[in-house]
């Protein structure tokens, strides 16, 4: 804000001022600060084209004499063209005029920038907010993956104490049956005394008829032949009874003579083999079924299913349905391993 020159007191819209022509310095439009009387100040706030003169400027500028008497006579014509000339000339401050329209354009641009300058303000506050959220952020995705890993090991750590357990009760479940064995291809004949069927099979094997303790008619589910299971006194005896079963090929008409004949191969033989839980009997029919065209024996023994491919080759232990899966899975890339060998070569 300007001041004034002479009492140093800012010039405003209530107290406008007057700007010297030739030093540019302010004072108040007032009679006491330009020395002018009230008509003089009146007049040069309403007349555009008179400028104002401070008494330092008036004082330091040259004086000239207005009338003028020539040395020389001069043609009347060549005075005239000068008084022409010097009437024609125009007065303008070249210094004000540049002042004034740096003025203009200064107060055009901070105009103009004002609201360039507010939107590059919010922007800056919007993209702090936003690196903050995003610090927020990368902290609490760390803390959930270091959750996730911490869970996942957990996870990981039941699951095998599970699979332990899991297998611990099999072992425990099919400690039951170590005493029991399953009598198969007579489900299907009706009217059948199992305590007489029971002797005749101990007289054929040559076992001891008195070493079965209890027999028990399993019906097949979906339409599958049931069994006979047999609890015998010991899981000694049951073994002695699976040996000597394995030792003779029965059929049902040397147990029950009676019986309907069956011409179908196969189909007429009487079996004895070891009880199993349910568990069990599914992993050995899927042990069979997945890797039985690569694995020569597969068998149950002591609580427990194996596998082996060759006479010399390494016992395989089969615990659950997965490793199944893996044997299976190795056998096929083996086999993909090998056909690319024969066509190589």
């Amino acid at each position: 804000m300007n001041k004034c020159d002479r009492c140093e007191k800012p010039i405003a819209k209530r107290t406008p001022g007057l700007e010297c022509s030739k030093c540019e310095k302010f004072v108040h439009a007032t009679q006491a600060c330009t020395n002018l009387s009230t008509k003089q100040i009146a007049a040069l706030r309403n007349a555009d084209s008179l400028e104002w003169t401070c008494k330092d400027c008036q004082r330091f500028t040259p004086v000239r004499k207005s009338y003028i008497i020539p040395e020389e006579e001069e043609k009347v014509e060549q005075n005239e063209q000068t008084q022409d000339h010097s009437y024609s000339k125009p007065s303008i401050d070249i210094k004000k005029l540049l002042k004034d329209i740096s003025k203009e354009v200064g107060v055009t641009i901070k105009r103009e920038l004002e609201p360039i300058e507010s939107s590059i303000s919010y922007c800056h506050d919007k993209l702090d907010e936003v690196l903050d959220n995003v610090d927020v952020l990368k902290r609490r995705i760390i803390e959930l993956e270091t959750k996730n890993i911490a869970l996942n090991n957990k996870n990981n750590n039941l699951e095998i104490r599970i699979n332990v357990l899991e297998q611990k009760i099999g072992e425990l479940e099919q400690k039951q049956y170590s005493n029991k064995i399953e009598l198969t291809g007579i489900s299907g004949i009706d009217n059948i005394n199992h305590h007489q069927v029971t002797k005749i099979l101990a007289s054929k094997l040559d076992m001891d008829a008195s070493s079965v303790k209890s027999i028990k008619q399993i019906e097949g589910r979906k339409g599958k032949d049931g069994y006979l299971l047999l609890e015998l006194s010991d899981e000694t005896e049951s073994e002695k009874w699976i040996q000597a079963a394995k030792m003779k090929i029965l059929k049902i008409n040397d147990i029950l003579p009676n019986a309907p004949m069956i011409y179908n191969e196969g189909k007429d033989r009487i079996m004895l083999r070891r009880a199993l839980t349910k568990t069990n009997k599914i992993i050995l029919w899927n042990a069979k079924k997945q890797l039985g065209s690569e694995y020569k024996y597969i068998w149950f023994k002591n609580g427990h299913i194996f596998a082996r491919k060759g006479d010399k080759d390494k016992i395989t232990t089969i615990r659950c349905i997965e490793d199944i899966q893996k044997l299976a899975k190795k056998i096929t890339i083996q086999s993909l391993n090998t056909e690319e060998t024969e066509v190589v070569s």
